[in-house]
């Protein structure tokens, strides 16, 4: 906080670009790290009160194993660190559990072993068994996690604190920050999942953190039943809800692609006009008669907020806009309100909250019943059983358009198109040291990382987009990210010929 409030008031009277983004970037930190602490203070508060309840809902342990890789790779690779995760054949593709507080635990113990150890290795271990002596199920199995590390280790006398409360082991770890409550909030939460926390370190030689819990093996209708409860519309969303002519101003190809999917598959009868600047929109909707536009904010040639201005002051147009930004600060909100703007859906949407924003705008009725429109795919399996890739993840994307293959083939028949237009102009701008062009490309190339899940290259997009002002880092981070998706670009082209 100290931080945060003396960078501030050091901003009122700095004058150099450098200097204002210095201290934005510590304003920035500083703030992310605060909210880490209020969050671990609360999350523990409300456990040792007894009022945290677990979920049990089916999931894939091996995606939430691979969730913890993409995370930490990016890390494991500024530290020149060996990180892998291995997944025994024995372990169930899925179980009954809560994988947002398993998921927890396991970045705390990860993130305490990579930043504890500076040279060697980082090894998740996850392993399943299933003893007659400790009476389960046979539907149910225990699984076993062990993270170990080369770092520098815990002496004796600290290992029994290191639980405790707001305690770190020693000045090394002081110095390398956090709250202290980590390990404390890590060991009760297993304890809530019906485990235990063990620690075994030796000072110089690195820790070896391991747990085992009891899970319930997921049966496929409950892998089901889980689906069907999340947000799916039903074909018919109300007889007013039919035929609706929508103007849409969105620049990047495959966001273009999502939201026609989205609005086609839940409005019957939906128009879409689809332009990719404000100045198009202008045009088209001077010729045409739309319902309602979806704008948005950035965009090249013209803005959302350029052309929102357009609509209102000129063409004194009051149809309904909705903008579509990534951005959920309350200055950035409070801007597209005042450009003249209805709502807001950030980015990336949901289906029932776009619908919902529209419906309400149009003063349309929709029936929001929860219910599926198809049966629910089970999750992805490739049609080779022998062929695994080892950088696109494409279980996402065949559950966004429920398995149907036309419509997989055109999101990566796109991004075979768009990804190496994309690392052309990023090499030029390389080349070039034009470190602005650089951000630009990299934030349209996300979501076509995304739709495949090409995570680790998702994450640098991010990194760069955040510091591109710093030339030091660009160039490798760049390079990083175009090896990447050049890997990936091989992979799409073999599921290509898959489909084809």
């Amino acid at each position: 906080m100290n931080a945060i409030s003396g960078f501030t008031n050091l901003l009122f009277d700095v004058e150099s670009e450098d200097k204002r983004i210095q201290y934005l970037t510590a304003i920035k930190k500083s703030s992310e790290n605060l909210l880490v602490v209020i969050n671990d203070v609360l999350d523990l508060s409300k456990l040792e009160a007894g009022k945290m309840q677990l979920e049990k809902l089916p999931f894939r342990l091996r995606e939430v194993a691979g969730f913890i890789y993409e995370t930490f790779q990016l890390k494991a690779c500024d530290k020149n660190l060996q990180w892998k995760i291995e997944t025994g054949s024995d372990v169930p593709s899925m179980v009954m559990g809560d994988s947002a507080r398993l998921t927890q635990v396991l970045m705390n113990l990860v993130g305490n072993a990579m930043k504890f150890t500076d040279k060697g290795t980082v090894e998740l271990a996850v392993t399943a068994s299933q003893s007659a002596t400790e009476n389960l199920q046979p539907e149910s199995c225990r699984v076993h996690f062990k993270i170990t590390d080369t770092g520098t280790g815990i002496s004796k006398d600290q290992l029994e604190k290191i639980f405790e409360n707001f305690v770190q082991a020693d000045d090394n770890h002081k110095k390398q920050g956090g709250t202290g409550l980590g390990l404390s909030f890590s060991k009760n939460l297993v304890q809530l999942m019906n485990g235990k926390l063990l620690v075994k370190s030796e000072i110089g030689k690195g820790s070896e953190f391991s747990f085992s819990i009891p899970v319930e093996i997921a049966t496929d209708q409950q892998w089901q039943e889980h689906h069907r409860k999340e947000l799916v519309y039903e074909e018919d969303l109300g007889e007013e809800f039919h035929d609706i002519n929508i103007l849409i101003a969105e620049d990047n190809e495959y966001k273009q692609l999502l939201i026609a999917d989205t609005l086609k598959k839940f409005i019957p009868g939906v128009k879409i006009e689809m332009v990719n600047n404000g100045k198009e929109l202008l045009a088209r909707l001077r010729d045409q008669n739309h319902e309602i536009i979806l704008m948005d904010v950035q965009m090249p040639v013209m803005d959302g907020y350029e052309a929102t201005a357009v609509i209102r002051n000129q063409l004194m147009s009051r149809i309904p806009i909705i903008a579509l930004t990534a951005s959920v600060i309350k200055t950035d909100i409070e801007k597209c309100l005042a450009a003249g703007m209805n709502s807001y859906v950030p980015k990336p949407f949901s289906s029932k909250e776009l619908l919902s924003v529209m419906a309400g705008l149009l003063g349309k009725n929709i029936n929001a019943r929860m219910v599926a429109k198809k049966e629910i795919p089970m999750p992805f399996e490739h049609p080779s059983n022998t062929f695994t890739y080892r950088w696109i993840k494409l279980d996402s994307l065949h559950q966004l358009v429920s398995g149907d293959p036309v419509q997989v083939n055109r999101y990566l028949k796109l991004f075979h198109e768009l990804i190496p237009i994309r690392m052309a102009a990023l090499k030029e701008a390389l080349q070039k040291q034009d470190y602005l062009t650089i951000r630009k490309t990299v934030h349209v190339m996300k979501p076509q990382m995304a739709s495949v899940g090409l995570e680790r290259a998702k994450k640098l997009a991010e990194n760069i987009e955040s510091n591109y002002h710093r030339e030091e880092r660009i160039a490798a981070d760049v390079t990083e990210l175009m090896n990447d998706c050049a890997a990936a670009l091989e992979e799409v082209r073999h599921e290509l010929s898959l489909i084809l």
